[in-house]
Formats: structure tokens, C-alpha cells, sequence
């Protein structure tokens, strides 16, 4: 019985210290500052409590801006609501989502909601792509590469949740959009780096309600605004 009362005590003890070693970086962007993000390539700007690539982009470098002021990370959960826009004017279609596992130069992870129309391809759908140097916008071919249809084509103007659970040490990303399970896959590429967030051949895009989940991560005093009280509820009670 000694045996089982100590057992249990150290497994407490273990779960309590990860937990106060594990803390939260939230940003719902409603005090017009960018405290905490880095811009690393493309325009980004505050605007009506949201953070927005607004520019028409279908050339590298392709925006990017780093969370946490860009420092790296291997295990942590990601979650924001994501807004297309606008299309491309000649592209017809809108890349928006997270970058992680980013090095200095750029490559990593990039992962994705595409809005398309009018193009031969799936509907809506979730991308989860290598890039190489983001200031050259090269893919490697070799690389992972999963796709999920998750909703229609041509969605504009409509938000839709994006979560991204990344474990570096297991290798694996498992992704949720607007509450249902949409991608459990195993990372080819190594995945501890610099986490943010990222736009390709789009008219413009939106991104909000942003909290980034792990250990060494410091908790932020950012309050949430009221726009989404549902998420931001679940947020505070998950964490």
C-alpha cells in the first residue's frame, strides 16, 4: 500500500509541475499592438481588432509574421480563427494558416487553409506543406505532404477555426477545424522552431483569437475582447 500512496504522489507531483511549467500566449489583437510578433517578410498590420495580411500577394517572399517574438518551440497547441478576404485577382484562390518548425532563413512548416474558385483542385481545403526559404517560396517535393477537403470552395468573408496539436518529439501533428478532427499525420521534418503566421497567392486574410499552448511558454496578460466567447471560454478551460 506504501508503495501505491508514494506511486501516486510522484505521479501528482510530476503533473503539477508540467502544468506550472506550461503556460499560454494569447493575443485576440483588440489593443492595436503587436507586442510579441516579429514580421519577418510582407505587410501586416492591426486593423478593427483583427491582425491582417491585407496586400494582394502571389510572389515571394510570401507574409510571415513570428509569434513569441520569434523563439523556437517543438511541442505546443496552436489555435486562431482564420478570414479569407479577398481572392486573388489572377490566382482565384487565398493561402492563409500557421508556419512552424522555421528557421532563420524561412523553412519549415507551412499549414494552411486554401480558398480557392474557380480552380481545378479540391474544395476548401486544409494543406500541410514544406517550404524551403520562405524568401524563395521553394517546395520540396520529397517532402510530407496531407491534404483534407474541410468545407466549400469559394468561402469569403467567413471565419473558420483552425488547431494544430505539434509534438517535434513524436513527430506528429494533429489538426482540428471548427471543432472536428480533420488531420492526424506523422511530420517528416524536423518541427522545433519558430511558430507563426503565413499567406501565399492571396487577395488578403485575417487572422484572430490567437493562443499558442506549451511548456517554456510564458503566459501573456492579453484579455479576451469579447469576440468569441465560446472559443476564448474553451481556451481558459482547456488550459
Amino acid at each position: 500500500m506504501r508503495v501505491i500512496i508514494v506511486s501516486s504522489l510522484f505521479t501528482f507531483v510530476f503533473i503539477f509541475a508540467a502544468s506550472i511549467d506550461a503556460g499560454t500566449f494569447l493575443d485576440d489583437f483588440n489593443d492595436g499592438k503587436d507586442d510579441g510578433w516579429a514580421v519577418f517578410e510582407g505587410n501586416w498590420e492591426l486593423a478593427d481588432g483583427v491582425y491582417r495580411a491585407p496586400d494582394e500577394v502571389n510572389a515571394v517572399p510570401y507574409p510571415l509574421t513570428f509569434a513569441l517574438d520569434g523563439e523556437e518551440y517543438g511541442e505546443f497547441t496552436i489555435e486562431a480563427r482564420i478570414r479569407n478576404d479577398k481572392f486573388h485577382s489572377a490566382m482565384n484562390q487565398s493561402h492563409a494558416g500557421f508556419a512552424f518548425g522555421m528557421d532563420d532563413q524561412g523553412t519549415g512548416y507551412v499549414f494552411y487553409f486554401r480558398f480557392h474558385t474557380g480552380i481545378a483542385c479540391a474544395g476548401g481545403a486544409l494543406v500541410l506543406r514544406w517550404t524551403v526559404e520562405n524568401v524563395r517560396g521553394g517546395f520540396d517535393p520529397n517532402a510530407d505532404i496531407a491534404e483534407a477537403e474541410v468545407f466549400d470552395a469559394m468561402d469569403l468573408g467567413n471565419w473558420h477555426l483552425l488547431k494544430a496539436e505539434v509534438s517535434a518529439a513524436n513527430g506528429t501533428l494533429k489538426a482540428w477545424v471548427d471543432g472536428e478532427e480533420a488531420m492526424d499525420v506523422e511530420l517528416g521534418k524536423n518541427a522545433a522552431g519558430k511558430i507563426g503566421l503565413w499567406t501565399a497567392d492571396t487577395g488578403g486574410a485575417s487572422f484572430d483569437d490567437l493562443s499558442i499552448t506549451g511548456p517554456r511558454i510564458s503566459s501573456s496578460d492579453v484579455q479576451p475582447g469579447g469576440k468569441s466567447p465560446i472559443t476564448w471560454g474553451g481556451i481558459k478551460a482547456q488550459y
